[in-house]
């Protein structure tokens, strides 16, 4: 015993939990959109390849936060810092592509893309936000 008194860890409370469900329904809307690029890849522009891979992790991520959603306790910070670092590692990536195919990609692809990583970062904002506040 180190003499300092701690909080113990609590359950997160509804709003809490409600961020991994917003989280899980985003990256099961992402990958259905990513499958719609795909399909359309001459309207988008980014390789179909690339697509399919990128549903990966957003299938992944999807299956993550709604498994936190439900069974999420005592350590649901550390939960919610893992997918807030993940949602922004995706994001970094999804720009990285987007500076490798720039000429491949059609105004609609990029502005897809854009627009996905100003949402993913904001939500990884907030979780990381709430993650760490008391």
């Amino acid at each position: 015993m180190t003499g300092e008194w701690q909080l113990p860890a609590e359950k997160p409370a509804a709003h809490q939990r409600r961020l991994f469900l917003i989280d899980g329904i985003g990256a099961v809307v992402t990958t259905c959109l990513l499958f719609i690029l795909a399909v359309f890849e001459p309207f988008f522009g980014m390789p179909g390849k690339i697509l399919y891979f990128m549903m990966i992790p957003a299938g992944i991520f999807a299956i993550y936060s709604i498994t936190c959603y439900f069974l999420a306790g005592r350590k649901w910070r550390m939960l919610l810092k893992g997918i807030a670092v993940a949602n922004l590692l995706y994001c970094l990536c999804t720009a990285a592509l987007i500076v490798i195919f720039y000429e491949q990609l059609r105004f609609w692809g990029l502005a897809y893309f854009l627009v996905e990583i100003v949402v993913v970062t904001g939500l990884a904002c907030i979780e990381w936000k709430v993650s760490v506040t008391r």
